[in-house]
């Protein structure tokens, strides 16, 4: 596919509309970070309405997260075996108590 001139010019417009809107929406630059002006010293900062409920939100989530985590369920490879074999285990020996009472049945009947 070949690109021609035209193209690339016409990208770059779109792409100078997009960045010129975006700057007349936010504010001008003031070398400021977060447009927070410096404090005099000894004053406080004045937390923004979201702060708060953003910080409550985040811990409740990891909160979450790590019980979450700690409790679910063990699905690891080896134990699903071991598990599977302890069941095997447990039927087998089932089996040969209930092959042990019939033949001592079959055997006190005669």
């Amino acid at each position: 596919m070949v690109f021609g001139i035209s193209t690339v010019i016409r990208k770059t417009k779109s792409y100078n509309v997009l960045v010129s809107s975006v700057r007349r929406i936010a504010e001008k630059p003031n070398g400021f970070l977060f447009n927070e002006k410096p404090r005099r010293p000894g004053e406080l900062r004045k937390k923004e309405d979201w702060e708060n409920i953003w910080v409550f939100g985040l811990g409740l989530s990891l909160l979450l997260g790590v019980v979450g985590y700690h409790y679910k369920p063990d699905t690891t490879l080896r134990n699903w075996a071991k598990n599977k074999a302890l069941e095997r285990i447990e039927t087998r020996d089932k089996l040969r108590k209930d092959q042990e009472l019939d033949m001592s049945a079959s055997t006190e009947s005669t």
